[in-house]
């Protein structure tokens, strides 16, 4: 967020800060419940590339538009890997598990509303 330029910057930076702050913590409160299940989280961003579905943003500054719609294909890859993880979790009968997933989902689902806005 810290190279987005333009006439809808400040919204735009804010908007950008507060999804960098709500998906580190939702990172940590998934790395918690991780390790309460008996497993170890990825720790460091090697690891965390390692396991992600996410591509890597390009090394050059972007558009406004273009993060945005880097962010939306973000969400919607989120959206349908929560599916299949609350999925296993019904089958696991992991009720904790699954309620925090859909949980996340819902968060998904809303940012996704969101970026469709701001793209339409």
């Amino acid at each position: 967020h810290w190279n987005v330029t333009g006439e809808n910057f400040l919204d735009l930076h804010e908007f950008f800060g507060k999804q960098y702050a709500a998906l580190f913590d939702a990172a940590d409160d998934l790395a918690e419940r991780i390790s309460a299940l008996g497993a170890a989280a990825p720790a460091g961003m090697v690891a965390l590339r390692a396991v992600s579905k996410i591509e890597e943003a390009p090394d050059r500054p972007q558009s406004a538009k273009a993060m945005l719609k880097d962010l939306l294909v973000s969400h919607q890859r989120m959206e349908a890997e929560l599916k299949a993880a609350i999925e296993l979790a019904d089958d696991e009968d992991d009720d904790v598990t699954e309620d925090m997933l859909i949980e996340r989902l819902e968060d998904h689902q809303k940012t996704l509303w969101m970026l469709n806005s701001m793209l339409a």
